[in-house]
């Protein structure tokens, strides 16, 4: 006779994983944080406020920087355009003085006509 042999049922091993997150937002962290910081290692928190002072001071920089920058670039878009129509301005005096009227008032009217569109354009951007 065939007799089953009696089987062990083997229970899987079961882990829980219990995670915690947290996070903060900006350069400083809570004081809470800071003060497991310190447990580490007493200068961390000092040097962790020093790193934000410096942090905001060149991103102060970075600022005025892009702002004198940004006034310069106006300021030179302004000569240039201007210089540009003086140019225009006198080849269309000449080109009319030599008896081209005709593509003198061509050449004026394309380049009002296209200082016109750019301001309106700008305008229109910045709305």
């Amino acid at each position: 006779m065939n007799q089953k042999k009696p089987t062990k049922h083997k229970t899987p091993n079961q882990t829980a994983v219990i995670s915690q997150q947290s996070f903060y937002q900006g350069q400083l962290p809570p004081p809470e944080m800071m003060a497991r910081f310190k447990e580490i290692d007493p200068s961390f928190p000092d040097r962790i406020i020093t790193m934000a002072e410096n942090e905001a001071n060149n991103r102060h920089k970075n600022e005025i920087a892009t702002h004198k920058m940004l006034i310069r670039t106006s300021y030179m878009g302004m000569i240039f355009a201007f210089l540009s129509v003086l140019i225009i301005s006198t080849i269309v005096t000449y080109a009319f003085s030599l008896g081209f009227a005709t593509q003198a008032a061509t050449i004026a009217t394309g380049v009002i006509v296209g200082i016109a569109g750019v301001f309106l354009m700008r305008k229109k951007i910045t709305k």
